[in-house]
């Protein structure tokens, strides 16, 4: 399967299950971050992210995974930092150190580590490492391996241990993470249209799957008969047979001719094409001639004379390629 649809079938689940609004993808990967942050109020920041936008705050806090992250594991997460983007942060540059010290420091102590990329791109890396810091459950050390190895190709595990160690040295209030998360969610860039076409596609896989499980009870539910039942008793009786050929267009076919007279397993193909050739016929009366193929066959043989094929499949194949 598809990685970005299994990832946006994934956060549609989730965001389903606290009654998130899913029509904007770039918002709702935004909402699971701030549902998923620890250290900060989460309600305080959806208050200043998103406004009075629903999300089901009783259920978030009573589920049985309240202490962890909405998203399964690290996979999911940097799935999800994959369509973030911070370039834009290089136009702050300058006042970064005052207006944010939180994001500064962090890069400072990924300079220092040699963990920074350097350019308008470094700045993406760090919003990607400050979410992952925050992510409730998530294994900072892995996580952040995880990413920082993806980035640079190559092992990062003694950086990454230095940089989280640099980081335990410098403790900020929750109130300074708040107001660094909010800014930072606000700047961040999401790449909306392609989830949104894959969000799509993803809805309309599960209308199918709802409809075709409803389709599937609805025997229980309203008492409807089954297919293969209206097949056995409806399309089966004498009144109906001629229209199912007509319906399925094998009336003037071999095998609709077969299907038509219901002849027995032991009849051979041989006399089923003698009688199929017999009843073609339109120029001469071939009725009188059917108990020379099947002599003991009188109820079979009355059916198959009440049932001429005007056109039989040789005559059509033969005016096809004359259109031709």
């Amino acid at each position: 399967m598809d990685p970005t649809r299994l990832f946006v079938e994934t956060v549609l689940v989730v965001a389903q299950r606290y009654s998130i609004d899913t029509k904007d993808m770039g918002t709702v990967l935004r909402k699971l971050i701030v549902l998923s942050v620890k250290f900060v109020s989460q309600q305080r920041v959806w208050q200043a992210c998103f406004g009075d936008d629903y999300v089901d705050w009783d259920l978030l806090s009573t589920a049985s995974g309240a202490s962890r992250g909405l998203l399964p594991g690290v996979a999911d997460w940097l799935t999800l930092l994959d369509f973030c983007q911070w370039d834009d942060l290089c136009k702050h540059e300058a006042t970064m150190q005052a207006s944010q010290p939180i994001l500064h420091g962090l890069r400072a102590h990924m300079k220092a580590c040699a963990l920074d990329t350097g350019g308008e791109r470094a700045w993406t890396l760090v919003g990607k490492l400050l979410v992952l810091l925050l992510i409730k459950g998530l294994p900072s050390q892995h996580s952040i391996e995880s990413l920082t190895c993806g980035v640079f190709k190559t092992d990062t595990h003694d950086a990454c241990t230095q940089l989280l160690a640099r980081q335990a040295e410098h403790l900020y209030a929750p109130e300074e993470y708040e107001a660094t998360l909010v800014w930072l969610l606000d700047a961040c860039v999401t790449g909306a249209k392609e989830l949104h076409q894959v969000r799509l596609q993803c809805q309309a896989m599960q209308e199918e799957r709802r409809l075709n499980l409803k389709q599937s009870r609805i025997v229980v539910f309203q008492g409807r008969p089954r297919l293969r039942d209206r097949v056995a008793t409806v399309f089966k009786t004498e009144e109906r047979k001629a229209q199912v050929d007509v319906l399925l267009s094998t009336w003037e076919s071999f095998q609709g001719f077969s299907y038509l007279h219901q002849f027995p397993v032991t009849l051979s193909t041989r006399a089923k094409t003698l009688l199929y050739f017999l009843a073609s016929q339109t120029h001469w009366d071939w009725r009188s001639h059917l108990h020379r193929i099947l002599p003991a066959s009188g109820p079979l043989l009355v059916k198959v004379a009440s049932h001429p094929v005007s056109q039989p499949v040789r005559l059509l194949f033969m005016r096809e390629r004359e259109r031709a």
